[in-house]
């Protein structure tokens, strides 16, 4: 579609994207899905057409339903999509999810495929109160609890969870930064915002470091793209103004791994008042 098509559907909350399918929460707590049949739970075949020899779902499917949501007294606020990989937050602030989970990133406590929605993360999240999620299209999933604790799963190859191991979880590890405020799960990196203004990535070397002459309020990234494809995530972030700043407005920065942190003039790089 090389033009902005209109998807008829009324009191959208919230949408989310993966690899080749898109989820759409509605404002009264149900959750739909469209794209490749075969990447979300199963949906009526009545709903299924082939399109150039694929199977798709052109019309919003709703998984999650009304009555689902009422009996069990939660309704998604919020859904996140990777590779092969679904997760929805609830109002209880639990997560649901389905996907491939080659790598954990569901966070079950194994690698086998759930086809259908199933709760996600185990005792240990059941016990706490996720208000974001993120998970990323190379198969790891961060968490973010109202205290501001961090929980991670899937893979962890690049250090995205943890620069000690190179090893996947496919539970839950909580990880020792505390404040945290935002997050978001990128190509192989992973970035955290904590109290409000500090900026942290994840991410080989880094660890958990705070990147220098990088603070942000809200964070969100961007695909590496076709000249840098084995790049991680590039990075927008919200930053407020200093308290010695004139400037009542708050800048849109954006930043890209493998460019040099030290020295670098944020000030020119791209912003947006």
């Amino acid at each position: 579609v090389e033009t902005p098509t209109r998807i008829e559907m009324l009191d959208v909350a919230s949408v989310a994207t993966g690899f080749d399918y898109a989820w759409c929460v509605r404002a009264d707590g149900t959750a739909h899905c469209f794209g490749n049949p075969d990447d979300f739970p199963s949906v009526p075949e009545s709903q299924v057409t082939v399109r150039e020899g694929m199977r798709c779902v052109q019309s919003p499917a709703c998984v999650w339903t009304k009555a689902r949501a009422d009996a069990l007294d939660a309704r998604v606020v919020a859904a996140c999509a990777g590779d092969n990989a679904n997760i929805l937050l609830t109002s209880t602030g639990n997560l649901i999810g389905c996907g491939l989970n080659s790598m954990g990133e569901l966070g079950v406590g194994d690698d086998e495929p759930r086809r259908e929605l199933v709760h996600l993360g185990g005792a240990q999240l059941q016990r706490e109160y996720v208000v974001k999620v993120s998970t990323s299209l190379t198969m790891h999933t961060l968490a973010m609890t109202a205290d501001g604790k961090l929980f991670g799963f899937g893979r962890n190859t690049s250090g995205e969870l943890d620069c000690t191991a190179n090893q996947a979880y496919e539970s839950p590890k909580l990880i020792p930064i505390s404040g945290v405020t935002d997050i978001f799960a990128g190509r192989d990196v992973s970035y955290v915002v904590r109290n409000g203004t500090e900026l942290l990535c994840l991410h080989g070397e880094h660890g958990g470091s705070r990147l220098p002459g990088l603070d942000g309020r809200s964070v969100g990234g961007m695909c590496g793209g076709k000249q840098r494809p084995f790049y991680p995530d590039g990075l927008l972030y919200l930053a407020s103004p200093t308290q010695q700043s004139d400037s009542r407005t708050e800048r849109l920065y954006e930043w890209t791994p493998g460019e040099p942190v030290d020295g670098i003039d944020h000030q020119a790089v791209t912003d947006y008042e």
